[in-house]
Protein backbone atom coordinates (compact mmCIF):
# COMPACT_ATOMS: atom_id res chain seq x y z
CA UNK A 1 0.00 0.00 0.00
CA UNK A 2 1.13 3.53 -1.04
CA UNK A 3 0.73 6.16 1.70
CA UNK A 4 0.79 9.26 0.31
CA UNK A 5 1.16 11.02 3.35
CA UNK A 6 1.82 9.68 6.88
CA UNK A 7 0.51 13.28 8.71
CA UNK A 8 -2.86 11.86 7.93
CA UNK A 9 -4.56 9.28 10.40
CA UNK A 10 -6.55 8.41 7.49
CA UNK A 11 -6.49 7.81 4.19
CA UNK A 12 -6.26 11.95 2.32
CA UNK A 13 -9.81 12.39 0.47
CA UNK A 14 -9.41 13.92 -3.10
CA UNK A 15 -11.32 15.17 -5.20
CA UNK A 16 -10.94 14.84 -9.25
CA UNK A 17 -13.31 17.15 -10.87
CA UNK A 18 -13.07 15.69 -14.63
CA UNK A 19 -15.33 15.65 -17.24
CA UNK A 20 -14.04 13.08 -19.66
CA UNK A 21 -14.95 9.35 -18.95
CA UNK A 22 -11.64 7.98 -19.41
CA UNK A 23 -9.40 10.55 -17.76
CA UNK A 24 -11.24 10.09 -15.03
CA UNK A 25 -11.31 6.27 -15.24
CA UNK A 26 -7.27 6.23 -15.97
CA UNK A 27 -6.89 8.02 -12.89
CA UNK A 28 -9.51 6.06 -10.50
CA UNK A 29 -7.05 2.92 -12.18
CA UNK A 30 -3.94 4.50 -11.91
CA UNK A 31 -4.20 5.34 -7.80
CA UNK A 32 -5.39 1.71 -7.70
CA UNK A 33 -3.06 -0.10 -9.66
CA UNK A 34 -0.03 1.70 -7.35
CA UNK A 35 -1.85 0.51 -3.84
CA UNK A 36 -2.79 4.53 -3.10
CA UNK A 37 -4.42 4.61 0.35
CA UNK A 38 -6.34 7.43 0.07
CA UNK A 39 -10.14 8.35 -0.58
CA UNK A 40 -11.13 9.47 -4.04
CA UNK A 41 -14.35 11.46 -4.90
CA UNK A 42 -15.11 12.31 -8.74
CA UNK A 43 -17.60 15.22 -9.79
CA UNK A 44 -17.89 15.56 -13.82
CA UNK A 45 -18.72 19.78 -14.04
CA UNK A 46 -17.76 22.62 -11.79
CA UNK A 47 -21.22 22.94 -10.48
CA UNK A 48 -21.24 19.71 -9.26
CA UNK A 49 -17.97 20.01 -7.31
CA UNK A 50 -19.02 23.18 -5.84
CA UNK A 51 -22.42 21.44 -4.49
CA UNK A 52 -20.28 18.85 -3.44
CA UNK A 53 -17.96 21.00 -1.30
CA UNK A 54 -20.24 23.09 0.20
CA UNK A 55 -21.88 19.89 1.15
CA UNK A 56 -18.59 19.04 2.37
CA UNK A 57 -18.31 21.53 4.53
CA UNK A 58 -21.63 22.05 6.41
CA UNK A 59 -21.20 18.24 7.64
CA UNK A 60 -17.59 18.53 8.84
CA UNK A 61 -14.24 19.48 7.92
CA UNK A 62 -13.01 15.83 8.80
CA UNK A 63 -15.11 15.21 5.79
CA UNK A 64 -14.09 17.93 3.28
CA UNK A 65 -11.07 17.10 0.68
CA UNK A 66 -7.52 17.09 1.53
CA UNK A 67 -6.83 18.57 -1.93
CA UNK A 68 -8.64 19.05 -5.19
CA UNK A 69 -7.59 17.89 -8.86
CA UNK A 70 -8.73 20.33 -11.07
CA UNK A 71 -9.46 20.19 -15.12
CA UNK A 72 -9.88 23.57 -16.33
CA UNK A 73 -12.10 22.37 -19.50
CA UNK A 74 -15.27 21.82 -18.12
CA UNK A 75 -18.76 22.23 -19.09
CA UNK A 76 -21.10 24.66 -17.90
CA UNK A 77 -18.99 26.12 -15.00
CA UNK A 78 -15.12 26.10 -16.47
CA UNK A 79 -12.11 25.26 -14.09
CA UNK A 80 -11.35 28.73 -13.97
CA UNK A 81 -14.68 30.09 -12.19
CA UNK A 82 -14.60 26.84 -10.16
CA UNK A 83 -10.77 28.02 -9.02
CA UNK A 84 -12.14 31.33 -8.67
CA UNK A 85 -15.52 30.53 -6.55
CA UNK A 86 -13.09 27.85 -4.84
CA UNK A 87 -10.93 30.11 -3.58
CA UNK A 88 -13.73 32.25 -1.80
CA UNK A 89 -14.70 29.49 0.40
CA UNK A 90 -11.80 27.29 1.05
CA UNK A 91 -8.23 27.41 1.03
CA UNK A 92 -7.44 23.35 0.00
CA UNK A 93 -4.70 22.72 -1.86
CA UNK A 94 -5.60 22.85 -5.17
CA UNK A 95 -3.65 20.94 -8.26
CA UNK A 96 -5.04 21.92 -11.74
CA UNK A 97 -4.37 18.59 -14.19
CA UNK A 98 -5.55 20.12 -17.40
CA UNK A 99 -4.47 19.43 -21.14
CA UNK A 100 -4.23 23.53 -21.33
CA UNK A 101 -0.30 23.20 -21.72
CA UNK A 102 0.47 27.29 -22.64
CA UNK A 103 3.11 28.87 -19.93
CA UNK A 104 0.17 31.33 -19.97
CA UNK A 105 -2.11 28.87 -18.86
CA UNK A 106 0.19 27.52 -16.01
CA UNK A 107 0.92 31.26 -14.75
CA UNK A 108 -3.06 32.36 -14.42
CA UNK A 109 -3.61 28.46 -13.10
CA UNK A 110 -1.16 29.64 -10.42
CA UNK A 111 -1.85 33.30 -9.87
CA UNK A 112 -5.20 32.48 -9.80
CA UNK A 113 -4.70 30.57 -6.48
CA UNK A 114 -3.77 27.31 -7.93
CA UNK A 115 -0.99 25.45 -6.01
CA UNK A 116 0.49 23.34 -8.35
CA UNK A 117 -0.39 22.79 -12.04
CA UNK A 118 0.44 19.76 -14.29
CA UNK A 119 -0.30 19.19 -17.69
CA UNK A 120 -1.52 16.43 -19.65
CA UNK A 121 -0.66 13.53 -20.53
CA UNK A 122 1.80 13.48 -17.34
CA UNK A 123 3.58 10.66 -15.71
CA UNK A 124 2.07 9.02 -12.96
CA UNK A 125 5.37 9.00 -10.67
CA UNK A 126 5.60 12.91 -11.14
CA UNK A 127 1.57 13.70 -10.23
CA UNK A 128 2.25 11.11 -6.97
CA UNK A 129 4.83 13.64 -5.84
CA UNK A 130 2.98 16.75 -6.60
CA UNK A 131 -0.02 14.84 -4.48
CA UNK A 132 2.89 13.76 -1.77
CA UNK A 133 3.97 17.72 -1.85
CA UNK A 134 0.72 19.32 -1.61
CA UNK A 135 -0.63 16.70 1.20
CA UNK A 136 2.36 17.48 3.10
CA UNK A 137 1.27 21.02 3.54
CA UNK A 138 -2.40 20.07 3.86
CA UNK A 139 -3.90 20.32 7.54
CA UNK A 140 -4.28 16.84 8.74
CA UNK A 141 -7.59 15.14 10.51
CA UNK A 142 -6.10 16.34 13.99
CA UNK A 143 -5.48 19.63 13.03
CA UNK A 144 -8.66 20.25 11.13
CA UNK A 145 -10.66 18.97 13.75
CA UNK A 146 -8.93 21.24 16.08
CA UNK A 147 -10.28 24.13 14.12
CA UNK A 148 -13.95 23.17 14.04
CA UNK A 149 -13.57 22.26 17.91
CA UNK A 150 -14.92 25.03 20.50
CA UNK A 151 -17.26 26.53 17.66
CA UNK A 152 -20.83 25.35 19.53
CA UNK A 153 -24.09 25.47 16.90
CA UNK A 154 -27.21 26.72 18.83
CA UNK A 155 -30.69 26.37 18.46
CA UNK A 156 -32.82 27.77 21.48
CA UNK A 157 -31.45 26.18 24.77
CA UNK A 158 -29.66 23.62 22.60
CA UNK A 159 -26.34 23.58 22.10
CA UNK A 160 -24.23 21.15 19.81
CA UNK A 161 -20.51 20.75 19.86
CA UNK A 162 -19.87 18.91 16.34
CA UNK A 163 -15.66 18.17 16.60
CA UNK A 164 -17.30 16.79 20.31
CA UNK A 165 -20.10 14.77 19.33
CA UNK A 166 -21.92 15.93 22.11
CA UNK A 167 -25.01 18.20 22.91
CA UNK A 168 -25.75 20.71 25.74
CA UNK A 169 -28.66 21.58 26.87
CA UNK A 170 -28.63 24.45 29.62
CA UNK A 171 -26.14 22.77 32.36
CA UNK A 172 -26.57 19.06 31.25
CA UNK A 173 -24.03 17.16 28.40
CA UNK A 174 -25.86 14.18 26.51
CA UNK A 175 -23.44 12.01 24.41
CA UNK A 176 -24.81 11.93 21.31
Amino acid sequence: MLRLNSRFTRPPRILLVEDNDNDRYLTERAFAAVGCNLHLDCVEDGDECLRYLRKEREYSAALSPDLVLLDIGLPDLDGWSVLARLREISDVPVLMLTAAVRDEDKVRGLRAGADDYLPKPFELDELLARLRALLRRAKPEAEADEAVSGELLQVADLQQDPAGFEAYRTCSVSSL
